[in-house]
């Protein structure tokens, strides 16, 4: 059972296990691409992702007219996250008709508005069952920074290609298109 592999300079994500993706140096773009095909459903954590492409988008959901790729992206608290596509017609996160993507910090699923158990938090912090929301409010969330191209969106769709379904839920998103 494999839940990546990488070749040609495309990290291909095949499984819904959870993985950590970072560059071997935050500060230095690559130019390999990461892409979800249609029927996978992935659990991403960027901790200092920086991708600038050449051609094609930085990171794609696939999309299909039956449905299409889903990705849930964690942005790990404290972490800088860039995605570029130097493509006139590609999107710096290629999400479109058919696809779901979910950003957002640190995840935890409330239940009836409030913490629904004892946890402890990647920073150290610990929150009891039954406390506020509010608690889980990062000092230091982690960012995203995606650039589409001409004629197409920072994150969504390309050229005379419609968004899928987009929902974020936290971090510090800035998405130029």
């Amino acid at each position: 059972n494999v839940d990546f592999k990488f070749a040609s300079g495309v990290l291909t994500i095949l499984s819904g296990k959870q993985m950590t993706i970072q560059n071997n140096n935050p500060n230095t773009p690559t130019t390999h691409r990461i892409v979800i095909p249609k029927d996978v459903k992935a659990e991403l954590i960027f901790d200092g992702v920086n991708i600038k492409t050449a051609s094609n988008s930085p990171f794609t959901l696939t999309p299909d007219k039956d449905g299409g790729a889903y990705a849930h992206v964690i942005l790990q608290d404290g972490s800088e996250n860039k995605l570029e596509s130097g493509d006139v017609y590609y999107p710096g996160m290629r999400a479109g008709t058919g696809t779901t993507l979910i950003i957002e910090g640190e995840f935890i699923v409330p239940e009836g508005g409030k913490i629904p158990r004892d946890v402890t938090l990647e920073n150290g912090d610990k929150l009891k069952k039954g406390d506020r929301l509010t608690l889980l409010d990062s000092n230091n969330r982690g960012s995203l920074k995606v650039v589409g191209n001409y004629y197409s969106a920072g994150i969504g769709g390309g050229n005379t290609e419609s968004g899928g379904n987009i929902i974020i839920n936290g971090g510090a998103i800035t998405a130029i298109g």
